[in-house]
């Protein structure tokens, strides 16, 4: 059970940034990513205080098991553990901060140019 939330945590975490990098290019993936990542900030930040649902059930699941705990961040944990790569709790938060408000940013941009769109053909 642990691994299933660990490779959908991981998949989670690739399909935020990942989806932010992919918006920037195409507007294809919107219709699943800017409610996806909009949806997560606000669970994560407004209904958990902070911490991720998913880190907070891997690590309920591990103290229950007693498969080694760990504390912070699932992201700092797993990249120092699998790639020894060592990384601060707020450069993730920083990471995923400037993420969302990319995706907030070009979402309004995309937005203006299809209503500008819209409005030219209207009037042509």
């Amino acid at each position: 059970m642990i691994e299933l939330i660990i490779f959908v945590h991981w998949v989670v975490v690739l399909f935020l940034l990942g989806g932010t990098a992919a918006y920037l290019i195409t507007r294809k993936h919107a219709l699943w990513h800017v409610p996806f990542f909009t949806i997560s900030a606000f669970v994560q930040k407004v209904l958990y205080k902070g911490d991720c649902p998913l880190t907070l059930w891997e690590q309920d699941l591990r103290t229950v098991c007693g498969c080694g705990e760990y504390t912070g961040s699932f992201i700092v944990h797993y990249l120092d553990l699998w790639f020894e790569v060592t990384v601060s709790e707020s450069f993730v938060t920083h990471l995923f901060t400037i993420a969302f408000v990319i995706t907030v940013l070009v979402t309004v941009y995309k937005a203006c140019k299809w209503w500008e769109s819209k409005k030219n053909r209207a009037y042509n």
